[in-house]
């Protein structure tokens, strides 16, 4: 149970160090300038045509067939007593 929860600890220990480091660089990223999106007027003025895409990242259970022995099809073994 203690290496359970020690592990568990350096998990926790782990993602929060993670967490951390992933919005530092996002926050870092934001405030300079190559990155900063023009602002709606700016697009609306401009003569460049942008193309936007949409995904859908949520996540959804597959569906996989249920599985029983009709569905199943055994070879008869010779031989094998």
């Amino acid at each position: 149970m203690v290496d359970i929860l020690r592990k568990a600890s350096e998990l926790w220990d782990y993602e929060s160090s993670a967490y951390k480091a992933v919005k530092w660089v996002e926050d870092t990223l934001v405030k300079h300038p190559n990155f900063a999106l023009p602002g709606r007027k700016a697009l609306m003025k401009s003569d460049m045509n942008y193309e936007v895409v949409l995904i859908d990242a949520t996540e959804s259970p597959i569906e996989k067939p249920k599985k029983n022995k009709n569905s199943i099809i055994q070879e008869r073994r010779k031989g094998i007593h």
